[in-house]
C-alpha cells in the first residue's frame, strides 16, 4: 500500500477527483494544477527538514552513523518520490478535467445515456 503512495497513485486519485468537482473552466483547472505545486513544495521543504535538521543520521560521510552509502542518497530518493508525484497530479488533473469537458459536452447535448 505504501508504494501506491510513494509512486503518485493517491496523487492521481486526488487530483482526478479534485479537477472533475472543481474544474469548471480553464482558469479552475490552472488553480488544481497549481495546488499541486503548491503541495509539491509543502512536501518537499518537509523533506528537506527531515534529510537535515530533523534526521536521526547526519548526511555527513565522516561520523559514524551516517547512511550515505546508499548509492542513490536520500536526497535522490526525496527527488525521485516528489517527481513521480507531481507528474501524476498533473496526469490526474488533466484527466479529471478532460473527462469533465467531455461529461459538459455530452450533457449539453441532451444526449441519452450516462
Amino acid at each position: 500500500m505504501a508504494w501506491f503512495l510513494y509512486l503518485g497513485g493517491a496523487a492521481f486519485l486526488v487530483a482526478l477527483v479534485s479537477a472533475m468537482l472543481v474544474a469548471t473552466s480553464a482558469r479552475r483547472y490552472e488553480v488544481v494544477l497549481l495546488s499541486g505545486l503548491a503541495l509539491a513544495a509543502v512536501a518537499g521543504a518537509y523533506g528537506l527538514y527531515r534529510l537535515t535538521a530533523g534526521s536521526a543520521y547526519p548526511y555527513d560521510p565522516n561520523e559514524p552513523n551516517c547512511d550515505c552509502h546508499i548509492v542513490w542518497g536520500r536526497g535522490s530518493w526525496l527527488t525521485l518520490v516528489l517527481g513521480l508525484n507531481l507528474v501524476a497530479w498533473l496526469l490526474g488533473a488533466t484527466a479529471g478535467w478532460l473527462g469533465r469537458q467531455a461529461l459538459s459536452r455530452h450533457m449539453s447535448r441532451g444526449a441519452p445515456g450516462l
